[in-house]
């Protein structure tokens, strides 16, 4: 077995264990789980099923500056922790996905980013209709933002949680 047959029977896998081996949430959802529930594997098929231009950022940045700082073309002023920098950097950011044509934004680890940041994705589903696609681990217990909780809450985006692989599912795959 190659390493690309391997990937992809792990993503099959993956999605049949969420229930998305046929349809993808096109607004985006939220996969949450324990760590080494599948999160990441997940994310990274849905991301290989989109056609079009995707945006791919990691929530182990944690600050505003550092997760969507990268993105924009203009300059980005220092991050000076006020809430005129992150109002700022989140219409930047929603320009800049707009000017791209991006079909969806992929957040690894999105309950590690702090309070700006959340709330820039939150106003990208939210006010913006980006598909955002994020996973957030389970282990922390309270650690994610409620404002990325807010998302599957209030309905925004669907919640798919995923379980660590099961003795069946190990037998399918081996």
């Amino acid at each position: 077995m190659t390493g690309g047959d391997e990937a992809g029977i792990r993503s099959a896998q993956v999605l049949k264990r969420a229930g998305m081996e046929r349809e993808l949430p096109v607004q985006g959802c939220v996969l949450t789980g324990r760590s080494r529930s599948g999160k990441t594997t997940a994310l990274a098929a849905l991301r290989d099923r989109i056609v079009g231009p995707v945006i791919e950022i990691s929530g182990l940045r944690k600050t505003a500056g550092l997760v969507f700082g990268h993105l924009l073309s203009e300059f980005v002023p220092e991050e000076s922790g006020d809430s005129r920098f992150a109002i700022w950097l989140r219409w930047a950011v929603a320009d800049e996905i707009q000017e791209r044509a991006v079909t969806a934004l992929f957040i690894d680890d999105a309950d590690q980013l702090d309070a700006d940041a959340a709330s820039i994705v939150h106003s990208l589903v939210v006010h913006d209709a980006v598909p955002v696609y994020l996973t957030v681990s389970s282990d922390g217990g309270g650690s994610i933002p409620p404002v990325l909780r807010s998302l599957w809450k209030d309905g925004y985006l669907p919640r798919i949680d995923l379980v660590p692989i099961g003795d069946t599912e190990v037998r399918d795959y081996l």
